[in-house]
């Protein structure tokens, strides 16, 4: 489904591009999407095991079609309403899937998920607005939303580690489709993210070296570290740091059982 769709959509910007072509496709493949929940209500009430379908649907959830590029590829304005609009969808999807799974949706693990899903329709946009507007306000802006908004939905169990690599592919694939170059300060915030979910101290510090160099406040670091005042400076901030890391690690650590104290005769 996801060869074929992709073929007949493009190549994007094409002969073939446009909205009247591309709205049977997103059609083709909403009705593929609901027929599978529904196969996965039908086989569940009956106990037969719906795993793979189980993972089609949640597939299909993150467009991988990148029917959303090709939309913007055409018009900006018009494309933004029509992924909005597959966005909305997306979240009837989504509910409808969780109902067929009989998975349980607390209202914070709903409002993850959702907010997860609008952004995945919204990434072709915003990469579109990128290579319009300047790039260094908006990509690495968007970059920085998704990784703060990966950190709790990694922390979501399966569900939300699954939408967290729905971000992550679809946020590479929109740049290889839409042919943005990419920017190193583009890695500061999924760094920043993986140094908060990483288990601190043992690993949590490792992507922090790597999130300074992509940021783009290298240079004015650079600069402040060719000093001596600089790098006096840099050896006093990381003293704190590795005390407050030290300290931490010791609250966390449980109390020694206190000895018996031995009597002494009267």
């Amino acid at each position: 489904m996801t060869a074929g769709l992709y073929l007949l959509a493009g190549p994007f910007r094409s002969e073939r591009s446009d909205a009247a072509h591309l709205l049977p496709r997103f059609g083709v493949l909403t009705l593929y999407e609901f027929a599978v929940i529904g196969m996965i209500a039908i086989l569940g009430r009956r106990g037969v095991g719906t795993a793979a379908l189980r993972l089609v649907s949640a597939f299909f959830l993150a467009d991988p079609v990148f029917l959303g590029d090709a939309f913007t590829s055409i018009d900006a304005g018009s494309g933004l309403l029509i992924t909005g609009s597959a966005a909305l969808l997306s979240l009837l999807k989504a509910w409808a899937l969780a109902r067929a799974c009989a998975f349980p949706l607390t209202p914070w693990r709903a409002g993850w998920v959702s907010a997860a899903l609008i952004g995945i329709h919204l990434i072709p946009n915003l990469n579109a607005a990128a290579g319009a507007q300047p790039a260094f306000v908006i990509a690495p802006l968007t970059t920085a939303v998704l990784a703060a908004l990966s950190v709790p939905l990694w922390r979501q169990d399966r569900l939300g580690r699954a939408a967290v690599a729905a971000l992550g592919v679809h946020f590479v694939a929109t740049f290889l489709v839409a042919s943005l170059d990419f920017q190193l300060e583009l890695l500061t915030g999924p760094l920043l993210a993986a140094a908060v979910l990483l288990p601190w101290p043992r690993f949590g510090w490792i992507p922090l070296p790597a999130a300074i160099y992509t940021s783009p406040l290298r240079p004015w670091l650079h600069g402040v570290g060719s000093t001596l005042e600089g790098v006096g400076a840099a050896l006093v901030g990381i003293a704190f740091v590795l005390l407050g890391v030290g300290f931490w690690a010791s609250l966390r650590t449980p109390a020694a059982p206190a000895l018996p104290q031995k009597q002494t005769a009267a």
